[in-house]
């Protein structure tokens, strides 16, 4: 892994990072790897276990990494690991979707930079879609959500409100 892959963070910055994952092997991990700078190595690093699953479509699951970045980091790198293969024929594997590392916003935050909303209880949310002009109407969405249960391979969510995220 190059820096140039290096997210910036503030210390103290809550974010999340997750990934929906299939056919993984045993010993897969997720992984956050914290930088007090663009350059050198990592001061500390957050792992969480894949749990292993099947090919089978039906066997996607989310993997959730709940953190706070460390006090003296500025950056962050995010990454999917793998153990070395068992054998010449028989390698690891892990295939990964809908990839994101969320930054959460203050509580009661909106702007349109956000894109991800957490409720942790039945919430109603209302969307609005803003368009250019001022010559029509904004379309209004309604959506209800359910509670956020814990994840498979996750640590429980720490965030105890409805939140919004910023966009990069």
């Amino acid at each position: 892994m190059t820096p140039e892959h290096r997210i910036p963070v503030k210390a103290g910055q809550r974010l999340t990072f997750v990934a929906a994952v299939r056919h993984a092997s045993p010993g897969s991990r997720a992984t956050l790897a914290w930088y007090a700078g663009a350059e050198g190595p990592s001061s500390a690093t957050t792992e969480v276990t894949v749990p292993p699953s099947s090919s089978d479509a039906d066997d996607c699951r989310q993997v959730r990494v709940d953190v706070t970045a460390p006090a003296g980091t500025t950056f962050v790198q995010p990454a999917l690991r793998l153990l070395p293969p068992e054998s010449s024929v028989r390698g690891s594997r892990l295939a990964v979707d809908d990839v994101s590392l969320v930054r959460w916003g203050e509580e009661g935050g909106s702007s349109a930079r956000f894109d991800t909303v957490l409720a942790e209880r039945a919430t109603a949310v209302t969307l609005q879609q803003v368009t250019p002009t001022a010559a029509t109407e904004p379309t209004v969405l309604r959506a209800t959500s359910s509670p956020v249960t814990a994840l498979a391979g996750a640590t429980e969510p720490s965030l105890s409100r409805t939140e919004e995220t910023e966009r990069p």
